[in-house]
């Protein structure tokens, strides 16, 4: 049985990140590996997947369809794990990025434009010219 830190966090992680798998799917309880959460993820690339398990000690690659091997290494996040064996996973994940931040870049232009208009409006109502 996994535990509860493991359960969460494979679930907490998966959640993070949809735009990055096709698929995913939590497996059962593996008596031989206690402590562990373990799920199937169908990578952005066709054909390829790994089965990850999720303990206190990390993540571990335990399975994998396709081309995708990289074994016997931990990584500290699910997002480390997926940077290592998806070059499609760090593209999309640098296009959320450039997304987010071209948004925050739009956000903040529009918040000046915003400023700059009422301190405008203000001078002109105060005889500021």
């Amino acid at each position: 049985m996994p535990s509860a830190f493991a359960a969460s966090e494979l679930q907490q992680a998966l959640s993070e990140v949809p735009w990055g798998m096709q698929s995913y799917r939590t497996l059962p309880d593996d008596p031989a590996a206690p402590g562990q959460a373990r799920a199937e993820i169908d990578l952005l690339e066709d054909g390829q997947g790994v089965t990850v398990a999720c303990s206190e000690a990390g993540w571990d690659i335990v399975g994998s369809k396709g081309r995708c091997r990289k074994p016997g290494r931990s990584y500290d996040t699910l997002d480390d794990l997926l940077l290592a064996v998806s070059p499609a996973f760090e593209a999309m994940r640098m296009q959320k990025l450039m997304e987010r931040l071209a948004g925050v870049a739009a956000e903040r232009e529009g918040r000046v434009a915003t400023e700059e208009a009422l301190d405008g409006d203000t001078g002109a109502a105060k005889g500021f010219d």
